[in-house]
């Protein structure tokens, strides 16, 4: 079902506490999130983990801005969600 779902292994997050794991770790060291993260009640995560997580994340925003410009540059025009 996974596969189906296009849901990575060992995937724990949704969009949402990805973005605050992202918001967090740009204000603390990954340590610091991963007690956090512990003290206000959510899932455990390691900062390891949280280093993975939001790694991907960037990779992934990267990617949607190179695509985003080659798109641009290539074709002059933009995507509904860059005219913002």
């Amino acid at each position: 079902m996974d596969k189906a779902l296009k849901i990575r292994k060992r995937k724990r997050d949704n969009g949402e506490f990805l973005k605050h794991l992202v918001i967090l770790a740009r204000m603390m060291t990954y340590r610091q999130v991963e007690e956090v993260l512990k003290v206000a009640g959510f899932p455990s995560v390691s900062h390891t983990t949280i280093l993975n997580e939001v790694r991907a994340f960037g990779e992934r925003e990267s990617k949607k801005i190179k695509d985003g410009k080659e798109v641009l540059y290539s074709w002059g025009e933009l995507r509904p969600l860059e005219q913002k």
